[in-house]
């Protein structure tokens, strides 16, 4: 009887607990030579997927120039 009791108070007490999801800060940087290309897109759809899951997200945008000798 007092296990039952036990169980049932700590049951309660998890379902109000209303779970908060952590924010996270989110850099996403691309390189790619092509505005519209692959790369892009995933960047794109990763950034919205991020901020849709309550992130705070920042994006870069550098075009790849090649390696310097």
């Amino acid at each position: 009887m007092i296990k039952s009791n036990f169980i049932n108070i700590i049951m309660r007490m998890h379902s109000a607990v209303k779970e908060v999801p952590m924010s996270k800060k989110v850099l996403i940087l691309s390189g790619s030579p092509r505005k519209g290309g692959n790369s892009d897109i995933l960047c794109d759809e990763f950034l919205r997927g991020a901020q849709d899951a309550g992130n705070k997200v920042e994006g870069s945008d550098r075009p790849y120039r090649g390696t310097v000798a």
